[in-house]
Formats: structure tokens, C-alpha cells, sequence
């Protein structure tokens, strides 16, 4: 399938929501980089994020980034698929309800 898509790439870390339930944490991300692709094919846009991926992936494991979910995470570079120019997220703190 044709689309217009973006391979952005985010610096990931897990924030501190707070004390409720026990604690909880939610996913943190600043844009890195960020490629315009245009309209090209699904397939396209997978094999720039695959190539993007295994670059981020390698100074990830040069800096010893561990994986978010980790509590000796210090954050890692993550790479994505999207349908919009890479912006911070998310927007403002989530609440617990």
C-alpha cells in the first residue's frame, strides 16, 4: 500500500507518572531524526527503518543503552514507521484516573 510516511527516530526513556496502584510510568519520546519519504510503498518505508534501525541499534549497544522496560535504563534509540513529521510525545503528562 501506497502512503506518505516518515522514519522517525526517538530517544525513549520511561517517566515516573507517580505513587498510584503502587507506582506507574509511562513512555517518553524526543525526536532524533526524522526522514520525509514522501509517497512510496509500505515495503519502501520498512527498509529505510530497517537500515535506520540497525545504525541506532549499534549506538545503542556502543553506549550500553539497556531496553526502557529496565530499571538500570538510561534510554535507547527506538526507530519507527510513521504518518507524520517525528514530534515530541507525549504532549502533556498523562493523569491517572
Amino acid at each position: 500500500m501506497d502512503g506518505k510516511f516518515f522514519v522517525n527516530t526517538y530517544f525513549m526513556e520511561r517517566c515516573y507518572g507517580g505513587p498510584q496502584e503502587g507506582g506507574w510510568w509511562y513512555d517518553c519520546g524526543e525526536p532524533i531524526e526524522s526522514i520525509d519519504l514522501g509517497i512510496c510503498s509500505q515495503e519502501e518505508a520498512e527498509e529505510l527503518r530497517d537500515e535506520r534501525w540497525e545504525i541506532w541499534r549499534k549506538r545503542n549497544e556502543e553506549e550500553g543503552r539497556r531496553d526502557i522496560s529496565s530499571v538500570l535504563s538510561t534510554g535507547q534509540y527506538q526507530t519507527y514507521i510513521e504518518d507524520h513529521f517525528a514530534v515530541a510525545f507525549p504532549s502533556e503528562r498523562p493523569h491517572y484516573e
